[in-house]
């Protein structure tokens, strides 16, 4: 029998949570942000949306810096303290700047949603270049990708650590 290549999140222990959303999630982010950054940079001079590349390109270069803050947060400081402390007095004495890290949340997906927004929804349009085509389709594998990020995180990591972290005195 094949073992299943499956990951039932729920059951991960908050520091191994915080490794997989590291490795799973954070890694292919960077990679899809510095794709989606050459696209813009390699854009053709004679392309028909240039009007719609300047304000998507804004919008993209101000969510790429929320999202390396996000990730730089997260991997230098919160998940270290989640994964490092082992005792619980001290994880008592300590609280997650958990709303904090929900608006920082927020503020990616109005982002997201302003993109999502200027690019039809990410559905094609017929006068559309190859180019900018493709520039949509890696904008929507982020969407993507970021939104399955913020759902782990505030959906699953958030209600463990909020257990242990922040418990009145």
């Amino acid at each position: 029998m094949l073992e299943s290549h499956l990951v039932e999140i729920n059951e991960l222990s908050p520091g191994k949570l915080c490794n997989f959303i590291v490795h799973k999630h954070y890694q292919p982010i960077k990679q899809l942000l510095d794709d989606i950054s050459n696209y813009i940079k390699e854009w053709p001079a004679e392309a028909n949306e240039a009007e719609n590349l300047a304000v998507l390109s804004i919008l993209f270069y101000r969510l790429q810096s929320e999202i390396e803050q996000l990730i730089r947060n997260d991997t230098l400081i919160i998940f270290p303290l989640i994964g490092n402390d082992k005792q619980l007095e001290v994880r008592c004495l300590r609280r997650l700047p958990v709303e904090l890290i929900q608006n920082k949340n927020r503020k990616i997906m109005y982002l997201l949603d302003k993109l999502r927004q200027l690019a039809n929804n990410y559905i094609a349009r017929p006068l559309w270049s190859q180019h900018f085509r493709l520039f949509c389709n890696e904008l929507h594998h982020l969407d993507q990708q970021v939104l399955q990020t913020i759902y782990v995180k505030e959906n699953i990591l958030l209600p463990k650590v909020e257990k242990l972290f922040n418990q009145p005195n």
